[in-house]
């Protein structure tokens, strides 16, 4: 078996099966039923990774927005609750657990994957841009969750095996037992290969390591797919990569100092291990190779 040959049954094996995205769907396709005699809900999309295609099994959640308009809305946290109740009256005693969480309601089967219904306000000039209130921090969050999904499709199409490869560092991401939001490392990537990537997975990871590994966030990571360069408001903070959609968004605004020299250190790890699978690659040590690279992706990556 190739080192190519063990990232593509690699990756079949992180990718949800059919089984769990036709339940995924199916669940979702109940919320959307219950809730479609509400005249106060404007329009419901998905959003997330599992839209996105950078879902991984097991697929514990999908993610659906609700818009409701901006006039009836606008003060509170009292559009969560409002769709808490709805969901509460029309899934009935027998249904799913149904609770208020930080930005959603979320909908709770006695298995996976669970639906997380998220309220939203919509403008009535840009209805693509949305806001959602956070519980916990007390603040209205500004989003545009069709123009995310769109920037990930836009550069997906110019470099396909885009989406996949985002698949590869989440897993790297989980085997470190990192904090930082995923959305934080599919922005890292999209800027890793803006110009292109490397053929093959093993050259391709190794590329995003190195981008980490020479960029070290000295320079705020800003993309110019919505809005020019100077329209962006750049925090003072450690790390900061701003939402594509959304000049005032760093989605990296929770990373200190101290988690972003532990991001960049494991990159520099990650690296090292890439180098030395490549070496072995080199000389037809395909086996050798894959066991270097169980130290980036964990122990499920397959060595024969």
């Amino acid at each position: 078996m190739t080192v190519q040959e063990a990232f593509d049954i690699f990756l079949k094996k992180i990718k949800p099966s059919e089984t769990e995205l036709n339940k995924a769907r199916s669940r979702r396709d109940v919320l959307l039923s219950k809730i479609s005699r509400d005249t106060k809900i404007m329009e419901s999309y998905n959003s997330g990774s599992y839209i996105k295609g950078t879902s991984l099994t097991p697929l514990n959640d999908i993610d659906v927005f609700l818009v409701l308009p901006l006039d009836e809305f606008d003060e509170t946290d009292n559009m969560l609750r409002y769709i808490r109740d709805i969901l509460i009256q029309r899934y009935g005693t027998s249904g799913p657990y149904i609770r208020l969480q930080d930005r959603s309601v979320g909908i709770r089967y006695s298995s996976t994957p669970h639906v997380d219904a998220i309220p939203a306000v919509a403008y009535k000039k840009t209805p693509q841009n949305v806001q959602i209130f956070d519980r916990k921090e007390g603040r209205w969050i500004y989003t545009s969750v069709k123009n995310q999904i769109k920037f990930l499709n836009d550069r997906n199409n110019v470099t396909p095996k885009l989406k996949n490869m985002i698949r590869l560092l989440k897993i790297w991401k989980e085997e470190r037992r990192a904090k930082y939001r995923s959305y934080t490392i599919e922005l890292l990537a999209c800027k890793a290969y803006e110009n292109g990537m490397k053929r093959g997975w093993l050259q391709g990871l190794t590329q995003f390591f190195e981008f980490m590994v020479e960029h070290k966030f000295e320079e705020p990571i800003i993309f110019t797919d919505f809005h020019s360069k100077s329209t962006f408001e750049i925090p003072d903070d450690p790390v900061v990569v701003m939402d594509p959609t959304n000049t005032k968004n760093n989605v990296a605004e929770k990373m200190t100092v101290s988690t972003r020299n532990s991001f960049i250190n494991s990159c520099n790890e990650a690296l090292n291990w890439c180098y030395k699978a490549i070496e072995e690659n080199n000389n037809n040590h395909n086996r050798i190779a894959c066991t270097r690279l169980r130290n980036v992706l964990g122990n499920l990556f397959p060595i024969r």
